[in-house]
């Protein structure tokens, strides 16, 4: 990006970092939640007149909704029993990620935003049957997993 002249280097930085504060709205959206956030940076000048604004979103749209297009890629689904009840201490993990897919504790249901590629799922929960899947995610496609653990014994 330039600004003035000058060439700006762009890149992903968490907003604390930038703004030399404590955790920021978008990393603690993100973190803590898993709710999608964003803002972008696209002028160099943080407070823009109101008249210079139509200029600013028209020359932004296009790569905006390129952007919100990628939240349309990844998976999502229920994981239920057999009873169609939602497992206490369920897991959803991903290969390759450290961290385990947040799960509504009401209705089973999870999304993760993921990369076009292959990723191994896996489904867990104390006193159910784990099970593994295999998922290729697309560009701008929602992989649909619905699954239903198992109770161990059964």
């Amino acid at each position: 990006v330039k600004c003035d002249n000058q060439e700006i280097e762009v890149k992903y930085k968490k907003l604390s970092h930038i703004h030399n504060a404590g955790q920021s709205l978008l990393d603690y959206g993100f973190g803590d939640h898993k709710s999608l956030m964003m803002s972008a940076l696209v002028d160099c000048c943080s407070y823009p007149l109101p008249y210079e604004l139509p200029k600013l979103w028209k020359n932004n749209l296009e790569s905006i909704m390129s952007f919100l297009e990628t939240s349309l890629t990844g998976i999502t689904g229920y994981v239920l029993s057999a009873t169609n009840t939602v497992p206490k201490g369920v897991s959803v993990m991903i290969d390759g990620f450290e961290e385990s897919v947040d799960i509504d504790p009401k209705n089973g249901k999870f999304y993760l935003v993921l990369n076009p590629g292959v990723y191994t799922v896996h489904f867990s929960a104390p006193g159910y049957e784990n099970k593994s899947l295999t998922v290729n995610v697309k560009t701008n496609e929602n992989q649909i997993m619905n699954v239903i653990l198992d109770s161990i014994g059964l």
